[in-house]
């Protein structure tokens, strides 16, 4: 089995996102790398650390914020939703 070969073919399938759980994140990425530059593609990563990336560039992609952003954000806004509450005692 040949990596490069067998995800070159995913790819080309057109599967609207493809999904890679590995620990050897660098070396996935190295692969993905080869590809699309060989397939004149552009790379897309998202982590839950930086949310959606055009890998190899600087510059960022509009309406995309980090998981921990959002959840932050939802966070906060529960937390505001509560302390608003009143809480009747029992009796």
């Amino acid at each position: 089995m040949n990596d490069q070969h067998d995800l070159t073919d995913i790819l080309r399938s057109r599967f609207p996102i493809v999904a890679i759980e590995t620990h050897e994140e660098a070396r996935v990425i190295a692969l993905l790398e080869r590809i699309s530059n060989l397939e004149s593609q552009a790379l897309f990563v998202w982590t839950v650390t930086e949310g959606l990336s055009h890998h190899g560039r600087t510059d960022s992609i509009p309406l995309t914020r980090p998981l921990s952003v959002v959840a932050s954000e939802r966070i906060n806004a529960l937390r505001e939703w509560a302390s608003n509450r009143t809480v009747m005692p029992n009796g």
